[in-house]
């Protein structure tokens, strides 16, 4: 939680950090703040971030049925 507060703080807000959030989020198991996060990035058009979906640290959210919708939504293959 500590890490998520430091990704917070406006001086980071220029590295997009709603995708390092994620990430943080999907590993503590807490796949609704994951995609949340996740979905304020596809929003705001950072489908460049989003392309991060493919990383293995966000194998725990695959199964869910927002994952492929948000691939799809952003156009990568499913």
């Amino acid at each position: 939680m500590k890490v998520i507060e430091e990704l917070q703080q406006p001086s980071m807000q220029k590295l997009q950090p709603e995708m390092y959030i994620a990430l943080v989020y999907t590993g503590l198991g807490e796949k609704d703040k994951a995609f949340r996060c996740l979905e304020n990035l596809y929003k705001k058009h950072y489908a460049g971030a989003i392309g991060e979906l493919r990383n293995p640290f966000f194998d725990p959210l695959r199964s869910d049925p927002r994952y492929p919708d948000l691939l799809r939504r952003i156009g990568l293959p499913q």
